[in-house]
């Protein structure tokens, strides 16, 4: 626990010169990938029950970085988008997330950082990965 919560302190530092909180470029990464997206698609890919999503896409809205409008096929269903701003951020974030995992690994040998995500993989497996192995933010294809 202590791991995890100096992880997103750093994060929250990392982050903050973007404007952003830890868990929102995740969601903006997502956007970026897909382009566009419904909110109860967002919300399934990150594991989170719609008003939540509705929050988070919320507070992107209020900060400038993402859009919501009615779906051309779905008139019901909100379609989320980034903005210029959002994109911009979003290209950004893969150079933090290279900074916060370099700085994770720092002192630790090749095979030592090896075997450390090895067993966090182990870890994450056991406790029950959801589905955002997809959109791993150490992945470049994710950010």
């Amino acid at each position: 626990m202590a791991a995890a919560r100096a992880h997103r302190r750093r994060a929250a530092l990392a982050l903050a010169p973007l404007g952003l909180h830890p868990g929102q470029e995740l969601l903006l990464s997502i956007l970026a990938k897909r382009g566009s997206a419904t909110q109860v698609q967002l919300a399934r890919i990150l594991g989170v029950e719609p008003p939540t999503i509705a929050k988070m896409v919320g507070r992107l809205e209020a900060a400038g970085f993402a859009e919501r409008m009615a779906d051309p096929r779905d008139a019901r269903a909100k379609l989320v988008s980034l903005t210029d701003q959002g994109r911009d951020a979003a290209a950004h974030v893969g150079a933090v997330w290279a900074e916060l995992s370099a700085l994770t690994a720092a002192g630790l040998t090749p095979d030592e950082a090896a075997e450390l995500t090895r067993l966090l993989t182990v870890v994450a497996d056991r406790l029950g990965r959801d589905d955002l192995a997809t959109t791993n933010p150490s992945t470049p294809d994710a950010r």
